[in-house]
């Protein structure tokens, strides 16, 4: 059964706000990924109460938090940003503002260093990097899931952090 809920979505240049900076709370099993520093967001969309996005009133998206993540073996606190990659910022227009089953489930899978967080079924056409360690699983102009890279980082700390 086809969901009736899609999320069309589109990338845009991070330009001041710059890139979602992942971070895993191992205390409170989050994933959370953010600007820095995060500001009000007047828009937001939980599917299946699991995936949360937090949004500015043009859809342009600010923070993403993932839950229940109990039991899972997460190896990372945060993420590093890598030289001359190139950071999108997502804008979302889904078509509801809040989604749960049987509409949607929220599907994670451990594959190797990756998580996969797959809310759509579909084909991935095309992959939106938004921050260091994690990326927009895009098919069709509609977001199907994100992609949390798993593995065990040494870096300091980057500038852009603001505390």
């Amino acid at each position: 059964m086809k969901s009736k809920f899609h999320i069309k979505c589109r990338p845009g240049p991070v330009g001041d706000v710059g890139p979602l900076v992942l971070r895993i709370e191992h205390d409170i099993r989050i994933i959370s990924a953010t600007i820095a520093p995060m500001r009000v967001c007047p828009k937001g969309l939980s599917i299946d109460h699991l995936v949360i996005f937090d949004m500015q009133s043009d859809g342009g998206v600010d923070g993403i938090e993932i839950l229940g993540l109990y039991g899972m073996d997460l190896t990372s606190r945060r993420a590093f940003p890598r030289l001359r990659e190139r950071y999108r910022r997502l804008f979302l227009d889904p078509s509801g503002k809040e989604i749960m089953e049987p509409d949607v489930k929220v599907i994670m899978q451990r594959l190797d260093h990756f998580l996969d967080v797959r809310f759509m079924t579909g084909d991935v056409d095309t992959k939106y990097l938004l921050g260091p360690g994690i990326t927009a699983l895009v098919g069709a102009n509609e977001l199907l899931g994100l992609r949390i890279e798993m593995v065990d980082f040494i870096w300091p700390e980057p500038d852009f952090i603001k505390r």
